[in-house]
């Protein structure tokens, strides 16, 4: 899993599935219905962004055995 912070102090959580979720300072989940407005608003606009198909790409290691 991997967290990061923003200058609001929300962390994102990514888990294994990649879903993601927001952490609190605390460390717990915080629900999205507690969120304020302007944050909610970020997300939805967040959201709203197209996303962009591309082919997977692989590579091979020669350093490691």
């Amino acid at each position: 899993m991997d967290d990061t912070a923003d200058d609001e102090g929300y962390r994102y959580l990514q888990r294994t599935d990649g879903s993601w979720s927001l952490v609190g300072e605390d460390g717990w989940e915080i629900e999205f219905a507690d969120l304020d407005a302007d944050v909610m608003a970020t997300i939805v606009g967040a959201l709203a962004l197209m996303s962009i198909d591309v082919d997977p790409i692989s590579f091979v290691d020669n350093e490691i055995g």
